[in-house]
């Protein structure tokens, strides 16, 4: 499956959300999912119903430049809807590899993350990941 153009409406969507990073000083807003868990992503990022999410994938919004994703090699067309960069990963250890050529030049990142789970109704990304983001030296707040 190749990729397509993204339509008007999602590009305005990435535009706007853009603009409010930047407004907000934050380097960007990264989308974590797993087995659509994470309704915030799933309807953000306008991902297809009928497309299965078996893998984890992440979609970075940068305050500036280029969308990038990161999705596994057996659902490597699932964000193609998207406008954006990829990056391809196949183990766990390609994953952490991933993570940081995605988050170049990024010091700050929104993600579905309530600090001491405060507001748990907005808590969608699991606390590993959380710890494999920070890991990238980059810091992350709540989305």
């Amino acid at each position: 499956m190749s990729e397509t153009q993204p339509s008007q409406a999602t590009t305005a969507k990435i535009n706007a959300i853009q603009a409010a990073l930047r407004e907000n000083k934050i380097d960007g807003w990264l989308f974590y999912d797993f087995w659509k868990r994470n309704e915030f992503a799933q309807r953000i990022l306008e991902y297809p119903k009928h497309i299965l999410n078996t893998r984890r994938f992440f979609y970075l919004i940068p305050a500036n430049g280029t969308p990038q994703k990161l999705v596994h090699s057996i659902e490597r067309w699932n964000l193609d809807h998207l406008p954006g960069e990829k990056t391809i990963f196949l183990s766990w250890q390609s994953l952490e590899e991933g993570l940081p050529k995605i988050l170049k030049n990024v010091k700050t990142v929104a993600m579905e993350y309530s600090p001491s789970n405060a507001i748990p109704y907005i808590s969608k990304v699991d606390a590993g990941t959380i710890e494999m983001v920070k890991r990238t030296g980059v810091n992350i707040v709540w989305s």
